[in-house]
């Protein structure tokens, strides 16, 4: 757990539900995609994201977002979610996203996505803002 906490410096814990369970009794694997989007917009809140995009006529999109599967997952359990930016360009980002079963010890699955900024004026690709971006970079150096 503790080399997972240093790869992710956004982490969020988020019991399993056993409704996400399928008839094979494990996490169905749609669901790893409502986990991303979870620590997603939890690193979003955390940096005033959407605030900051909304203040500038703009939002996100998802482009792109994969997942590989390492280890099923079952009821109980709670899952270490961690997210980070591995790439910044002027439109966008890669967030990079792991989740890890503390009933298991092991890391679960993988993801990435890709995230583009959208002007709500134009509906094409803008520029992320500039006190975003820094605040993004400064993330990326670290993580």
């Amino acid at each position: 757990m503790e080399e997972f906490k240093s790869q992710y410096k956004h982490l969020l814990d988020i019991p399993v539900a056993w409704g996400e369970m399928d008839a094979l009794g494990h996490v169905n694997n749609a669901v790893y995609f409502r986990y991303f989007e979870s620590v997603r917009l939890d690193y979003f809140e955390s940096h005033k994201f959407m605030q900051t995009l909304t203040e500038h006529g703009k939002f996100p999109v998802l482009a792109d977002v994969q997942c590989r599967f390492r280890r099923a997952v079952t009821f109980p359990d709670t899952l270490t979610l961690g997210a980070r930016i591995t790439d910044l360009n002027a439109h966008g980002f890669t967030m990079e996203y792991g989740v890890y079963s503390q009933a298991q010890q092991t890391l679960a699955s993988v993801g990435t996505s890709k995230v583009v900024i959208v002007d709500k004026d134009t509906g094409r690709k803008g520029l992320i803002p500039e006190s975003l971006a820094k605040l993004i970079a400064q993330d990326v150096k670290q993580g």
